[in-house]
């Protein structure tokens, strides 16, 4: 026998919380998300001539308000209630997408209004002066027939001869009507703007391993690296062997946009070849005799080699059939040649140009302090982070050694990971 079961009715939203203790009460236990201390949570206050806007449970250090993935917009609104026909407030948010040769194209991810207060002709009830109203972020959007993930607050603006723009904004719109006088010109509505920003918060699933050096980690938890292999080819009239580039990262390859992450360069390949990437004093002993005069002639003939380690962001965009991106840099590391080490392996004064040598880099590099959103994926626009390894030779028009450019996608989230029931003054 069929039944039918009962509608379903989604739960209300869950009361705002303040982890500060009221007078009454005192803090037992507490286990905060972010290290550190908390930030301090106020009001933010707008004010224009017949209005004003208050955002609660808004961190102060924040120059305009902040909201995450299904959190609630707490606010009030102070009005003068004379003459006063409607009041609402509607959550706008677009996605305003430009490519130089194929058109702009605008997207619509929210557009909810709530009315407030509305008078009623029979009754005239008088607007009050102080209208409490909570609104709740959505997670989500349609576009397609398609739900997707509501993208956060972004911004990535290319200019020049293939422009590319994107612009994700939120906005409260606060509108009033008022009773025209008779005879008047003056509009009776008038509608008030601000900018929230939307920030869905995500850390990484376990931590990044800290250890003074990456050789003895590799031999206790190797699982905790990535090795990513390469090379860096020669010319094919030189006749050389390719270098043979392994770059190790963190293997849980997401970090928080504050994480500092921690790679090892290693370079392998026959001393031959290793000749013209690395200076004398970066080999055991030096280069044989032949190659070390052919290069000391100057200062400048050799030159230094580089390696670099850093951030980059991709935005990627597509109207109608057309792809086009930029990319847009993070942050930049820091790389430190490591001593070579005393093995059969390492490179010995007038040995044997065939023998394979190694030579290692540390490094760590992290994003700016001004970058604060995540990569994300709606479809017709991709934000995707990669950690980019640059080698150079030191004389790249007459080495025959070619430069590589290797990038390995990454994912960055806005918070760091924590270990649950560690408090910040224990670490």
């Amino acid at each position: 026998m069929s039944q039918i079961l009962p509608t379903y009715t989604p739960s209300r939203p869950a009361p705002s919380y303040s982890a500060s203790p009221l007078p009454n009460e005192a803090r037992l236990e507490s286990t905060p998300r972010t290290p550190g201390e908390p930030p301090e949570l106020g009001s933010i206050v707008r004010k224009w001539n017949s209005l004003t806007l208050i955002l609660k449970d808004q961190d102060l250090s924040e120059r305009q308000p902040s909201y995450g993935k299904n959190s609630i917009i707490n606010g009030e609104l102070g009005v003068s209630g004379e003459k006063m026909f409607s009041v609402s407030v509607k959550l706008e948010g677009r996605l305003t997408l430009s490519i130089a040769d194929a058109g702009s194209s605008i997207i619509t991810l929210i557009s909810e209004k709530y009315i407030l207060f509305k008078r009623n002709e029979s009754s005239s009830p008088r607007c009050p002066n102080v209208i409490p109203f909570s609104i709740s972020f959505p997670a989500t959007f349609v576009d397609d027939n398609r739900t997707r993930k509501l993208p956060p607050s972004y911004e990535a603006l290319f200019y020049g001869i293939s422009a590319l723009c994107v612009r994700c904004v939120y906005m409260l719109n606060i509108t009033i009507t008022k009773k025209r006088p008779r005879f008047s010109l003056w509009k009776p509505t008038k509608t008030y703007r601000i900018q929230v920003n939307y920030r869905p918060r995500a850390r990484p699933n376990r931590p990044v391993l800290r250890c003074p050096s990456i050789f003895s980690m590799l031999k206790n938890v190797p699982e905790e690296w990535y090795q990513v292999i390469t090379a860096m080819q020669f010319r094919p009239s030189s006749g050389l062997d390719p270098i043979q580039c392994h770059f190790l990262i963190p293997s849980v390859q997401t970090f928080g946009l504050a994480d500092t992450i921690p790679v090892h360069i290693q370079l392998i390949g026959p001393l031959k070849s290793l000749r013209h990437f690395l200076p004398p004093s970066q080999l055991v002993g030096g280069y044989a005799h032949s190659e070390s005069k052919r290069w000391s002639r100057s200062r400048t003939a050799w030159g230094t080699p580089t390696v670099r380690v850093s951030l980059i962001r991709q935005t990627s965009v597509t109207i109608s059939g057309k792809t086009s991106w930029r990319n847009f840099n993070l942050g930049d590391g820091k790389v430190w040649a490591k001593p070579p080490l005393a093995s059969p392996t390492g490179c010995v004064l007038d040995g044997d140009p065939d023998k394979e040598v190694t030579a290692d880099w540390e490094g760590e590099v992290r994003c700016r302090s001004d970058v604060k959103t995540s990569g994300f994926n709606v479809g017709n626009v991709t934000v995707q982070d990669y950690i980019l390894f640059i080698l150079t030779p030191p004389d790249e028009r007459g080495c025959p050694l070619q430069q590589l450019r290797h990038t390995h996608p990454i994912k960055l989230v806005t918070d760091t990971w924590i270990e649950e029931g560690i408090h910040p003054q224990d670490i």
